[in-house]
């Protein structure tokens, strides 16, 4: 019986310094979709990711939108295609991540917003190893 595919978690940030272009960034990202695509990794992110990786940074900076960013952006999720797995976002794993935002605050970690939300949903999907970049 072959081995199951190692199981990566990706916080919204990596899909975003793919979308951005991050020369740093943007060579192991891209080898990673690759074995995604030709099943030797798994890679998982939580459903919120898709309504955070709405714009890349240049939209953003001129105020105005690029049909070929949306479409990368767009075949990151394309169902039946798309090389990255999503993990439900549901309502006690808000519950964790708001537990975890508010122990950052008593523990003097700062706030990370919805950073925070990717930690419950990275153990719900059982990701061996978790990818994230601090911008």
């Amino acid at each position: 019986m072959a081995d199951e595919p190692r199981r990566i978690y990706w916080d919204a940030c990596v899909f975003l310094s793919y979308i951005n272009g991050i020369p740093a960034r943007l060579g192991p990202i891209e080898e990673l979709l690759n074995q995604a695509r030709g099943g030797q990794v798994e890679l998982l992110t939580s459903s919120l990711s898709q309504a955070e990786v709405a714009f890349a940074d240049i939209e953003k900076a001129q105020g105005k939108l690029d049909p070929n960013v949306e479409q990368m952006i767009d075949d990151l999720w394309r169902p039946g295609s798309s090389p990255v797995k999503t993990v439900e976002f549901y309502d006690l794993i808000g519950l964790e991540a708001r537990d975890l935002m508010r122990q950052g605050i008593a523990q003097g970690w700062g706030s990370l917003k919805s950073g925070r939300c990717h930690a419950p949903s990275h153990r719900e999907a059982d990701g061996s190893r978790r990818d994230a970049y601090l911008r």
